[in-house]
């Protein structure tokens, strides 16, 4: 959740400064490398490298010298404060229980009426990503970092990466390593296909193109970001089966606000999830109290209130918020720490009203 950019700079200005200008010559030399790797494998990738211009996605080096990736428009960062960590342990939580899609059940994965502790017990059911992979369709490249870790650490044959936003594909080629990704790729005989401008609305036509010349019997799904296509495919694929995806087409549903989520949230580990049962909470009774002193008609609307999207859930002694759709968490760890980077820093650069 700490995705304003002012948490993520030095508050001295001359000292993030002095970081940027150590990492100017890095990145320069980054690129040239990666262009380089990008022209001898996937021309076309480097061809559309070349027309990129960052507009209002760009690289920045963060407080502790790291990178991340900012929406000037916005100024929002798409991971947290320490981006390589977090995008490692995302990954990681995944591969313990990744989504696959079986292209000859009948059956979808899941129902809509699901609540949290079914969801959370069918994904804890699923079998971890094995070393063997024939196909694995990857929704968002980000930095990059991920796809090096699943080509280091797996034989995948068919690896395909949607991006549709080809700023952060220049953004990686900022900083990223394409030339261990494309050299891990040929050593291991993976089929890589870079989509970048796709958000796989294409998914099922990819997906028969492969069934139909390599004979895939199903493909495995890991979503980096969140993303209004990406989430919604996932949804369908899990409340669907692929033999009526594939009959009558992807169904996506309409943006929803209250179902907004940050485009990089932690995923929950479903066998520690615990919700918090708000009978037996005494804070809400609390608040209850005072709701129906003041505001009653507050109270009446949540005594028996049911989510439709985020899900209160233990954190410790915190409570956090959790997307049952995908067990997205929206807060870290720590809520009220994340609670207090935000307000100690809007006391510091207070947001300035035009």
């Amino acid at each position: 959740m700490l995705k304003d950019i002012r948490l993520h700079l030095h508050q001295d200005e001359d000292a993030q400064t002095a970081l940027e200008d150590l990492q100017a010559d890095f990145i320069a030399a980054q690129f040239q490398q990666n262009m380089r790797a990008l022209r001898a494998h996937m021309p076309s990738v480097a061809a559309e490298l070349e027309q990129v211009r960052s507009q209002n996605i760009s690289i920045f080096c963060n407080k502790s010298g790291g990178h991340n990736i900012v929406d000037y428009g916005t100024g929002r960062v798409l991971y947290g404060l320490e981006p390589q960590q977090e995008i490692t342990t995302h990954l990681q939580h995944w591969q313990q229980h990744p989504l696959f899609i079986d292209l000859a059940n009948q059956h979808p994965l899941h129902h809509s009426t699901d609540d949290v502790a079914t969801r959370a017990a069918a994904i804890a059911k699923r079998s971890p990503l094995p070393e063997e992979v024939d196909t694995l369709v990857v929704f968002g490249l980000g930095l990059g970092q991920h796809l090096a870790t699943l080509l280091q650490q797996h034989r995948i044959r068919h690896l395909v990466v949607y991006e549709p936003e080809l700023q952060y594909l220049h953004s990686s080629s900022l900083v990223g390593d394409w030339q261990q990704i494309l050299d891990l790729a040929q050593q291991k005989n993976t089929l890589l296909f870079m989509l970048s401008g796709k958000d796989g609305r294409d998914l099922v036509e990819n997906m028969q193109e492969l069934q139909q010349h390599a004979g895939i019997a199903g493909f495995y799904l890991y979503k980096h970001y969140h993303h209004p296509v990406f989430d919604g495919i996932e949804q369908d694929l899990m409340l669907r089966s692929w033999p009526q995806i594939a009959a009558q087409g992807l169904r996506l549903k309409r943006d929803d606000f209250a179902a907004y989520k940050p485009l990089f949230c932690a995923l929950a580990e479903p066998e520690q999830l615990a919700v918090c049962k708000s009978e037996h909470h005494p804070r809400f009774q609390q608040n209850m109290a005072a709701f129906s002193h003041y505001f009653p008609d507050i109270a009446a609307q949540f005594r028996d209130y049911t989510p439709r999207y985020w899900w209160p859930v233990a954190a410790g002694d915190e409570v956090n918020l959790l997307d049952l759709s995908d067990l997205a968490l929206l807060y870290s760890k720590s809520p009220a720490e994340d609670g207090y980077s935000i307000a100690t820093t809007l006391l510091i650069t207070p947001t300035k009203m035009v």
